[in-house]
């Protein structure tokens, strides 16, 4: 199921300030993080945005580490589609 992409304006002004890294992959185009919330930014190649929250720095590093970013994304952050372990939101 997809997720309706939330249009919060303290989101998007997050989204729009973050320190972005880009990243090499297939799927993940570039990604960032919002040290005081914990938040986690995964932008795709197809320019979708999605924000992850109650995300720890190191599962962030972890993700800049990955020899997969788009399996890492799946696997940790996504929980394997179960979107359970970090609560999810889809911003652009």
């Amino acid at each position: 199921m997809a997720l309706a992409v939330d249009t919060n304006p303290v989101i998007a002004a997050y989204l729009a300030s973050a320190d972005w890294v880009a990243v090499r992959s297939t799927n993940v185009a570039r990604v960032a993080r919002v040290d005081a919330f914990n938040y986690v930014f995964v932008e795709f190649k197809d320019l979708s945005v999605y924000l992850y929250e109650q995300v720890p720095e190191g599962v962030y590093r972890g993700l800049l580490a990955a020899p997969s970013k788009g399996q890492y994304v799946w696997a940790v952050l996504r929980n394997r589609g179960k979107d359970d372990r970090y609560p999810t939101r889809k911003v652009r």
